[in-house]
């Protein structure tokens, strides 16, 4: 500015100094309205707001307008009437705002598109296409069935709704939803004045409105991913009811965007609240909202809540709450897998069921249980405990001999014992236990466990411990469950030989292979296998040569590693269960796999796939483990498109089933799968995405941890990115450094080459 600019000016040759001079004068000379920006906003905005396209009384097409029934930044919506004498009809026309179509926008383009879009959907709950056209300006304009109603949000408040009813309008949305989804359009503004409800035969029925922005999910562009109506960027959204993806104009829009929407709608629905305040206006939510239960009761000036308000929270507390922010997470892979799973859960709930997007466990669905079945439950615990007091008294008569008599006293320890646990169990069930908080899995076993502690009985707690470890296998959290069968083993003996001994060893197998102590599990797969290698059930013995395959390939002894799976093969092809022989001809098809042979592995894992749909279906965790183990070979051998659908198909199963923090090594397989293809951007996210959920579980120093690393240290090279790849290579070596010499020598070597690779390339760079 000022005298530098003229000094900068003056160091220019005479030419360039003459081409700038009038482009300069134009650039500092006075303009009205660009130095006046709020004055010209004022004056536009003024002629916005007069603008009016279409009156009262006019006709567009064979419809005579009647009023003006609602607007936007698209366009105008009019109540009319159907003038050519052919029938009488009431409507709704929506009309583009006569400047934008003139101005060139793709207003225009969105509004003919939305007319195609409903013509392809036909549902009681969206609002029907009955007509299109164009003014004689050349203005589009389409027609719809007219809801006379009010916004659902509106509709409940003025009704007195309680959270049942308003929970059975949303699951009456989701279906209509869903119904659009199927026909692969997403409508992307779900908000309550898009929802109306009109009464319909003495009931509310809900309708949706309003796909102006809506998108078909199989128009987008094959090269670019981008959409015919958002090449430029824009999207229009409503920010308090739009899902984070949507500010991201990059990003692929899914049904998961209308799944937010209607997780949205749930929550204001239910507190009168929306889910996130207005800093959110201008960017999206990147946190979980505040639990309905919660929000409820946070009054503003910070006073008690009143009786019916802290009611209304006891309501929501628990699967309302889990549905809520399931429906609303900032991830849209945590997300519902549709709108149909949505409306499944919540009418799971209106029906005392349970909901599934809670993990599955014997105390949640025994609690839901006691809530549908409370005086049958309550019969049944009070028989039972009598049954069992009986069972110990009549014991105690039995025989007057003093050892009988001691015997009985033992059993009828065990049977109370067995009785308090079991009322326990009951007692947590009840709604009202602790003031009405609903215990979660990790809480129920964690006091179970401490109960288990506590009985005198030896037999009892080791078998307890030992049931409350195999529990822990499920919950995915290994170390817990390794600490509690250690100690049950412990009661037993080392020297133990009894069946609920084997069964304890059993476990440990499980717990050993996935800490990643192999001599551990050899020691352990050789007792049993000794102990039950003539059994006609020939369960542990398989087991134990199972692990025992999978220990030695840890310790690099590849040929014992196929031999000893060889031989768990041809044991279940001989005489086992199908579920049994799945797992042998998916093991054995592993160690070909880990021991470099992968070409002779597919049989034998397409085997098992093939076992395990005929006998369990598609849609069952065997088979699904199934499919991931031969996604993984199948990319180690460059079929790429075969393994991907294979892994994302688990991965969504797994996902859905046991819960989305418990894919760490699916996503790892499809990792692989992608560095092999050569595609290290989304190898090296796959990488981060499995370390950073397999941490908490199996342990930062786990050497799967390390192979990740790895991994994507050897993915970040492939695309450049060297200071990434080298702080990845560097924790690979810090997990590294932990392990026995062969791990340390394996990956360590390779992670070392990663980090050589990455300062190389960096400093050359």
């Amino acid at each position: 500015d000022g005298p530098e600019r003229d000094a900068f000016l003056d160091s220019l040759d005479a030419e360039t100094r003459g081409r700038l001079d009038p482009l300069l004068a134009d650039a500092l000379r006075d303009d009205p309205l660009l130095d006046r920006p709020a004055a010209a906003f004022d004056v536009l905005a003024g002629a916005l707001h007069q603008e009016c396209d279409v009156h009262a009384g006019e006709r567009i097409g064979p419809y005579r307008i009647e009023a003006l029934v609602g607007e936007g930044g698209m366009g105008r919506v009019y109540r009319a009437r159907r003038a050519d004498g052919l029938f009488d009809q009431t409507v709704a026309v929506k009309v583009v705002r006569h400047s934008l179509a003139l101005a060139g926008s793709d207003v225009a383009a969105r509004l003919r598109r939305e007319r195609d879009l409903l013509a392809a959907l036909d549902h009681v709950g969206i609002a029907r296409l009955l007509d299109g056209g164009e003014t004689e300006d050349g203005v589009p304009y389409l027609v719809t069935e007219f809801v006379d109603g009010t916004a659902i949000t509106d509709y409940a408040d003025a009704h007195g709704l309680e959270v049942a009813a308003r929970v059975r309008l949303v699951v009456d949305v989701a279906r209509a939803v869903d119904h659009a989804h199927r026909r692969f359009v997403v409508h992307r503004d779900l908000k309550p004045s898009n929802v109306l409800v009109a009464e319909r035969d003495g009931a509310p029925r809900p309708v949706v409105l309003d796909f102006g922005i809506a998108k078909l999910l199989d128009a987008a562009d094959e090269a670019s991913g981008a959409f015919p109506l958002t090449r430029t960027g824009l999207r229009m959204l409503t920010p308090a009811y739009a899902a984070p993806e949507l500010y991201d104009p990059t990003v692929t829009v899914t049904t998961a965007a209308d799944v937010y929407g209607l997780g949205a709608l749930l929550y204001e629905l239910l507190t009168a609240r929306r889910p996130h305040d207005d800093t959110h206006a201008t960017g999206p939510a990147t946190t979980e909202p505040v639990r309905p239960s919660k929000a409820v009761t946070a009054l503003a000036d910070g006073t008690p809540a009143p009786p019916r308000v802290a009611a209304r929270s006891r309501s929501l507390r628990g699967d309302l709450d889990t549905i809520c922010l399931t429906a609303l997470h900032p991830d849209p892979a945590r997300r519902y897998a549709s709108a149909s799973a949505f409306a499944g859960d919540l009418e799971r709930f209106l029906d005392g069921r349970p909901i599934e997007a809670r993990r599955d466990s014997v105390a949640y669905v025994a609690r839901r249980f006691v809530r549908r079945y409370r005086g049958v439950v309550a019969a049944a615990a009070v028989a039972l405990v009598a049954l069992v007091g009986g069972l110990g008294a009549s014991l105690v008569s039995l025989n007057n001999e003093r050892a009988a008599r001691a015997d009985a006293e033992v059993a009828a320890v065990r049977a109370a014992e067995a009785a308090g646990l079991l009322a326990d169990m009951f007692r947590t069930a009840n709604p009202d236990y602790d003031d009405g908080h609903v215990v979660t899995v990790a809480e129920a076993v964690e006091e179970g466990v401490a109960r288990v502690r506590a009985i005198q009985s030896d037999p009892l707690r080791a078998y307890m411990l030992r049931i409350l470890g195999h529990t822990y296998i499920q919950l995915g959290e290994p170390a817990t469950a390794d600490s509690l069968l250690q100690d049950a083993l412990a009661i037993h003996g080392e020297a133990a030989s009894s069946e609920e001994a084997s069964l304890v060893r059993m476990d440990l197998l499980a717990t050993r292979d996935a800490l990643s102590d192999p001599r551990r599990v050899l020691v352990l797969g050789r007792r049993l296998y000794a102990d039950h290698r003539s059994d006609p059930d020939p369960r542990i013995a398989l087991g134990a040569l199972t692990f025992s395959s999978r220990a030695e390939m840890s310790l690099g002894r590849n040929g014992r590693a196929v031999a000893i799976a060889t031989l768990a093969q041809h044991r279940a092809a001989a005489g086992g269960t199908p579920e049994q022989r799945i797992r042998a001809e998916g093991n054995l098809g592993e160690m070909l796999a880990l021991a470099g042979r992968r070409r002779e592995a597919l049989p034998y894992l397409e085997e098992a796939v093939r076992v395990s749909v005929a006998t369990f279906g598609l849609r069952n965790g065997r088979t699904s483990s199934a499919m991931a183990t031969l996604g993984d070979v199948l990319g180690q051998l460059g079929e790429t498109a075969r393994a991907e659908a294979l892994l994302r198909a688990s991965i969504a199963f797994h996902a859905e089933r046991y819960g989305r923090n418990r894919i760490g090594y699916l996503l790892a397989s499809l990792g692989r799968a992608k560095l092999r293809a050569g595609q290290f951007r989304e190898a090296a996210a796959l990488f981060d995405s499995a370390a950073t959920m397999g941490e908490p579980i199996i342990g930062r120093d786990h050497p799967d941890i390390g192979e990740w690393r790895t991994s994507q240290a050897e993915a970040l090279n492939g695309y450049g990115a060297y200071a990434e790849a080298e702080a990845a290579a560097r924790m690979a070596l810090t997990t590294a450094d932990v392990q026995e010499a062969r791990l340390r020598y394996r990956e360590g070597a390779r992670a070392r080459r990663q980090l050589v690779f990455a300062q190389t390339r960096g400093a050359t760079r």
